[in-house]
């Protein structure tokens, strides 16, 4: 497929994710409209995801062969944690194969995704947080298939720092790590909850910050302590990896946008109250700090000439960033500044217009100008002889 209609594929793809979310929820109350319209949003990518073929570092080097390996020999022995391995044994036992094993994993990896952000629907619309998602990680999953699987699950299990739930926490983010294990970097954040979202605690927020940042430059020496202990010894090969990014003007003001205008009018306007924030508020402040540590980990591909190594904590950012599908909604539900425009005949959101445009522009500069996953051209086992 060629260049443009990827482009549309990509695109057209994402839109129909958002409309079927949106219109899903215009018919709540018709229950066969609404199940169906979910089921399609979460379908239809999963079987883009399904017959892609060739797309991404690993398919012909690790995914493929392991997969193979689980024909020649049900119980043989792949390189991928257990949980990855079972769903490939149950396709090899019913003999679905290779390209049905690639749907299953993006269907969950969507319904994951769209069941969290439902949970937040009075919050936000979670048609535009899945419309986020499709722009900034779907295309990513194609080349990342096992962790966007675990982050998607983590993504999930977030609910449940909120609601105090210590072991359904525990216990969903140790599945994420039988999917990918380095989903066991999350399992701190239900003790940072507090601290992250009480403003009577706010400088010690800004101490785990800086220890954050501190375990980054003393990267190495902390990985090689914690291999005596934890079977992480494949990801150091992470340690000798390619830089991510360009260092760049780009990449500051993509976060800028992520995490400063929004959130200063959200503060702005609720400057009144010195000590306790509105529920809403503190759901706000954890998700914010969630994301700062992402981009605090993002930053660690700029400092490759210093400290090999770094970009594991970059793939370990994921997990982090992908607090960006809730947060930026999020913005765009709280900031609402609606303009009149003429030849419109109803008004329009102004912040919230700005945010598409803008993921617009990262989604088409990250994955067609930069090549991120090197997903396009699509190709699925159809247009391959």
């Amino acid at each position: 497929m060629k260049y443009l209609g990827s482009v549309l594929l990509y695109g057209l793809n994402a839109a129909f994710v958002f409309f079927c979310v949106k219109y899903a929820r215009l018919y709540r109350d018709k229950k066969h409209i609404y199940y169906l319209l979910i089921l399609l949003a979460v379908f239809v990518p999963s079987v883009l995801g399904g017959i892609r073929y060739g797309i991404g570092t690993d398919y012909f080097v690790r995914y493929l062969p392991d997969y193979q390996i689980l024909e020649n020999d049900l119980w043989g022995k792949t390189r991928v944690e257990f949980g990855f391995e079972l769903i490939g044994r149950i396709t090899v036992l019913f003999d679905l194969g290779f390209q049905f094993m690639l749907f299953i994993v993006q269907l969950l990896t969507n319904g994951f995704i769209l069941a969290a952000l439902m949970r937040y629907e009075k919050e936000i619309d979670p048609e535009l947080g899945m419309f986020f998602y499709m722009l900034l990680y779907y295309q990513c999953s194609y080349n990342l298939v096992r962790q966007c699987f675990s982050m998607a699950i983590v993504f999930y299990a977030l609910r449940y720092v909120e609601e105090r739930k210590l072991l359904k926490f525990l216990l969903v983010c140790a599945i994420a790590a039988t999917i990918h294990l380095s989903s066991f970097v999350v399992f701190f954040v239900y003790f940072l909850e507090a601290v992250w979202t009480r403003k009577k605690y706010r400088y010690i927020k800004w101490i785990v910050f800086a220890l954050l940042l501190s375990i980054i430059f003393f990267f190495e020496p902390i990985f090689n302590m914690l291999n005596k202990f934890l079977p992480i010894d494949y990801y150091s090969r992470y340690i000798t990896d390619s830089h991510i990014e360009d260092i760049s003007a780009y990449f500051f003001i993509k976060w800028f946008f992520y995490l400063v205008p929004g959130t200063a009018i959200i503060l702005y306007r609720n400057r009144g109250n010195k000590e306790v924030d509105p529920p809403y508020l503190k759901r706000y402040r954890f998700f914010l700090a969630y994301t700062i540590c992402g981009f605090l980990l993002s930053i660690t591909s700029y400092m490759e000439s210093k400290h090999e190594g770094l970009n594991a904590f970059f793939r370990i950012s994921y997990y982090f960033n992908m607090g960006l599908i809730y947060l930026i909604p999020r913005q765009c539900k709280l900031t609402s500044t609606r303009l009149k425009f003429q030849g419109l005949k109803q008004k329009v959101k102004l912040f919230s217009t700005m945010a598409v445009v803008f993921m617009l522009v990262i989604w088409y500069y990250e994955y067609f100008v930069r090549g991120q996953s090197m997903t396009v051209p699509y190709q699925s086992i159809f247009s391959v002889s």
